[in-house]
């Protein structure tokens, strides 16, 4: 029997203190800058097209990524994703995504929420799911 960290539809109920943050790429913001400052149940609510391949380290967990249906992920690097997830309970959502080695990649013991994304011209597969460990469950 194979567990993966790997849910759809999970939700979860708001965190005390979370923050709402704002990333307007066509005005020079960008997404994996602010990563590092953000605390369990933030919400990075972004727009505009971000030139960037985002990595969600392993250390943030219970945080939303929102695309809000109107924002584009555009890897610039195709040996990379454009997406990758190395966090727990992460959800990735209302984005467009385009190229990257895979869309989006859930990797090592990371678990998200892949809701309401288009991904496009990913150089293997649109959403990718690997583990280090034996146990999967989708």
């Amino acid at each position: 029997m194979f567990v993966l960290p790997f849910a759809l539809g999970l939700t979860a109920a708001p965190h005390v203190g979370a923050a709402t943050v704002n990333v307007d790429c066509s005005t020079g913001g960008a997404v994996g800058p602010i990563l590092n400052g953000l605390k369990s149940g933030d919400v990075v609510l972004v727009q505009g097209t971000c030139q960037e391949n985002i990595l969600i380290p392993a250390q943030l967990q219970h945080i939303t990524l929102d695309g809000q249906r109107k924002a584009t992920v555009k890897a610039p690097d195709p040996g990379r994703p454009a997406i990758q997830v190395l966090g727990r309970e992460v959800t990735i959502k209302g984005f467009t995504v385009i190229g990257g080695l895979f869309g989006i990649a859930v990797n090592r013991a990371a678990t998200a929420v892949i809701d309401a994304n288009t991904i496009r011209n990913a150089v293997h597969t649109g959403i990718e799911v690997s583990l280090r460990r034996h146990e999967a469950t989708i």
